[in-house]
């Protein structure tokens, strides 16, 4: 039997960091199996569905390289199905028309007024409720926690079709998991409620339930539910921040398994074995995902950090990289990458690569830079006659027999290339630069400086 599994979000805002982590699962398992991954979007929400979001959620799977088989399966294009089923419950008595107000949350409730069949109704802008069991229990079985149940009296009888006539999620999902072959239905634990509901559903239709496994969601590092208050919560979010979809999909795979932290991902989709995740809830550490992402961009190939840089730029911005920027950035590369965690970082390090004008804080110049060592130093670099590394340390060793201390010279011509004390080599950075570029920026900070002019 091929395992068949799928992602379903709704497209009612960005996706979230756990979502992203569920189609992963989802994705990575059916890599492990040989099986096929497919995308359903829940779009019967119609007051909050948006074809934005629609898009966005695409987009971040494709930045993800989340690929999914078949095309993708809108749920609102089944709903002429779904009031068929509905019809069929009815018909079979398994079903009643109700003018009752909707509750928030119909399907189960804590206290102990339940929704049971008592209304007589014609259908006419009523809602339609599904009969649930009044006796005994409600059962499924978890790949990972076994058997769970609840009495069947703590279900009500929920609603199945609202008083417009749309299909609900409840009703609309066991209808589609099952006409799309549905195997296995990976998905988080604050649905185990939502599965309840849906076992009713399959039974009623008589509907053989795919195997379930609920996982544990992402919490924030105090053990509290993600919220915005600790941060980004959209994956979106941290593509804006520079995070590179490889080290953000290890990170998240890695999350619940405890042998898996020092895999590359290749291993963990290998070894992928949803039997062995925690079914404590997983904590996200922003930390450890950037030091993660730090380690990335130290292994890239400079190829592709120049094309990642310049997608996110584009991204960011709507401009690609300036030429001449891409040509100091690919120079100046091992500086940048040791000082950044992430792309928005080299960005912001990489300040003076992609501009020429350089504009230090008054602070900095009082303090660092001393005018007379650069234009000592403006006179040596220009008379040397290789531009190299070696030939730009010796011109530094030069100042002590001009009595001007290498650490002045240093910082000054820090100070003159970058603007800050804040960057990599100043030896690589005047390589990256070039000779021309650096004597021009020497220049220009003395005309500047107020003891030089």
């Amino acid at each position: 039997m091929t395992t068949i599994v799928r992602f379903a979000p709704s497209p009612t805002g960005f996706l979230h960091i756990g979502g992203a982590r569920t189609a992963l699962i989802n994705w990575a398992f059916a890599k492990k199996t040989g099986g096929k991954f497919l995308l359903r979007i829940e779009d019967t929400d119609y007051t909050r569905s948006d074809d934005s979001y629609i898009k966005s959620i695409l987009n971040t799977l494709n930045w993800l390289g989340i690929d999914y088989n078949n095309s993708i399966i809108y749920q609102s294009n089944n709903q002429k199905l779904h009031k068929q089923m509905a019809e069929k419950l009815l018909q079979m008595n398994l079903a009643y028309w109700c003018s009752c107000p909707i509750k928030q949350n119909d399907y189960n409730h804590s206290n102990n007024e339940k929704h049971r069949y008592h209304c007589k109704g014609s259908g006419l802008n009523q809602a339609l409720r599904i009969k649930t069991p009044t006796e005994g229990l409600i059962s499924f079985y978890d790949i990972k926690r076994g058997n769970i149940s609840i009495n069947a009296n703590e279900i009500d009888d929920f609603i199945i079709l609202r008083a417009n006539g749309v299909p609900i999620y409840q009703f609309c999902a066991p209808i589609d998991d099952h006409n799309m072959k549905i195997t296995h239905i990976i998905r988080g634990d604050d649905h185990i409620t939502n599965t309840f509901a849906q076992i009713v559903v399959y039974k009623a239709l008589n509907l053989e339930p795919p195997a379930f496994a609920h996982i544990p969601l992402i919490h924030a590092l105090n053990g509290e539910k993600l919220s915005k208050r600790h941060g980004a919560i959209d994956t979106v979010s941290y593509q804006s921040m520079g995070i590179l979809a490889e080290p953000l999909k290890k990170y998240l795979l890695s999350l619940g398994f405890t042998d898996s932290k020092t895999q590359s991902l290749n291993d963990i989709i290998k070894n992928f074995d949803i039997t062995k995740i925690n079914l404590s809830p997983v904590k996200l550490d922003i930390r450890k995902l950037m030091n993660i992402n730090h380690e990335y961009i130290k292994s890239m190939k400079i190829t592709t950090l120049i094309t990642e840089l310049n997608n996110f730029c584009i991204q960011k911005s709507g401009c690609s990289l300036p030429s001449l920027a891409i040509k100091r950035i690919e120079l100046g590369n091992q500086g940048l990458r040791e000082r950044s965690d992430n792309l928005n970082d080299i960005l912001q390090n990489a300040k003076f690569y992609l501009s020429n004008q350089i504009k230090p804080s008054i602070e900095d110049m009082q303090k660092f830079f001393d005018p007379n060592a650069a234009q000592v130093l403006h006179k040596l670099l220009k008379n040397l006659s290789e531009w190299t590394e070696n030939g730009i340390k010796l011109t530094l060793n030069e100042l002590k027999n001009l009595n001007i201390s290498k650490k002045n010279g240093m910082q000054s011509l820090r100070i003159a290339l970058t603007g800050t004390m804040q960057s990599p080599s100043i030896i690589e950075v005047a390589i990256a630069l070039g000779k021309k570029e650096c004597l021009q920026r020497i220049s220009n900070i003395l005309k500047t400086s107020p003891s030089t002019k």
